[in-house]
């Protein structure tokens, strides 16, 4: 399965291993999902109080993601 020659997808040489990532693919949001569009009209409905912790949380989050990161690239 595994090939030395170019390192691409396309075109699909193994289709029941990618029916099997798409099947997969689907427990997961994608980009194309998720509408941001109304996060700022939205943001801007909250009081200071609303805006600094959901800004407090979203730092939160941002710092615990970066520190995951960087103890799974140390492994």
């Amino acid at each position: 399965m595994i090939s030395k020659g170019v390192k691409s997808i396309f075109p699909i040489k193994h289709q029941d291993i990618w029916d099997k990532y798409k099947l997969h693919i689907q427990a997961f949001w994608t980009p194309e999902e998720v509408s941001l569009h109304d996060d700022l009209r939205d943001l801007e409905t909250l009081n200071d109080g609303e805006k600094h912790f959901i800004k407090h949380v979203l730092a939160y989050f941002a710092n615990s993601e970066a520190m995951i990161n960087e103890n799974l690239a140390s492994r």
